[in-house]
């Protein structure tokens, strides 16, 4: 029997809304949606591109470079004569049952576990066991290797004098490889953290006034939230080690700095 899936604090995995976040985040979202949709069809949004783009990228570099294999692009249709011949056609059936009131056709399978799981819920209510709790920040914790976007760059402000640090390490970024998102909206920049923290955006790097004055930034951690503070060649390199997978946060944490928070209120000189 396979075990549980679970969050990252070890809770059960809630799937509605798991699925709920990744259409709400355009992950994906059924085909032909404004038709009606079809069942089983779906489109990847920008960000469920990007997750594909780098799984594969990471499967080629172990399987393609590292282990020498070969590389073949196979047609993603199957002839009725291959399923025969491999007993799909004869062999291979879903035992199916009919709803008498609508006339549904069900998956017998499914509708047992359905059964079982609306049972399970009423015997939990009648104990007592059903407990609200407050929902906390919802995040995807994807691996830097393949999150759609690596990095996150927020200035603390909408001060003039954080734009020119914003493209030099948004273009820095762009020259290793390094996919980043400049978020300069109006919101706080915990509300910031917080929406791309639901993308599974691994790194966030901040401007702020200390920026302006020596030319270092902080480097955030989506998971542990923890800051450290270096020039920008050694936070870009730190970045590309994270996501190149040759190094760990506590490793950074070991080599750089540690950073508490920002001011906001910081005159510029």
């Amino acid at each position: 029997m396979s075990s549980t899936a679970t969050t990252l604090k070890g809770q059960p995995l809630d799937r509605p809304v798991l699925d709920a976040l990744l259409r709400r985040r355009m992950f994906f979202t059924p085909s032909f949606e404004i038709y009606g949709g079809v069942g089983g069809l779906f489109d990847y949004g920008p960000p469920g591109c990007a997750l594909q783009a780098n799984i594969i990228d990471v499967w080629r570099k172990h399987f393609i470079l590292e282990e020498d294999m070969l590389e073949v692009d196979c047609t993603v249709l199957t002839p009725h004569d291959v399923l025969k011949t491999s007993g799909h056609v004869d062999k291979f059936a879903d035992w199916m049952c009919k709803d008498p009131k609508n006339g549904d056709i069900l998956r017998a399978d499914h509708f047992v576990e359905d059964v079982l799981e609306a049972r399970l819920k009423g015997d939990k209510e009648a104990r007592g066991q059903k407990r609200w709790r407050r929902r906390g920040p919802q995040r995807l914790v994807l691996p830097p290797t393949v999150a759609p976007t690596k990095v996150l760059i927020v200035p603390l402000s909408a001060n003039k004098a954080f734009k020119p640090f914003i493209q030099k390490i948004s273009q820095k970024l762009r020259k290793v490889g390094v996919s980043s998102r400049i978020d300069d909206s109006s919101a706080t920049i915990g509300k910031r953290y917080s929406r791309n923290d639901e993308l599974g955006t691994p790194l966030g790097i901040t401007i702020d006034f200390q920026s302006v004055q020596d030319s270092t930034y902080t480097l955030r951690d989506r998971d542990s939230t923890k800051q450290v503070r270096a020039d920008e060649d050694a936070i870009v390199a730190a970045v590309l080690s994270i996501v190149e997978g040759s190094k760990e946060w506590k490793d950074i944490e070991a080599e750089l700095p540690a950073f508490e928070g920002q001011e906001v209120d910081v005159a510029v000189r």
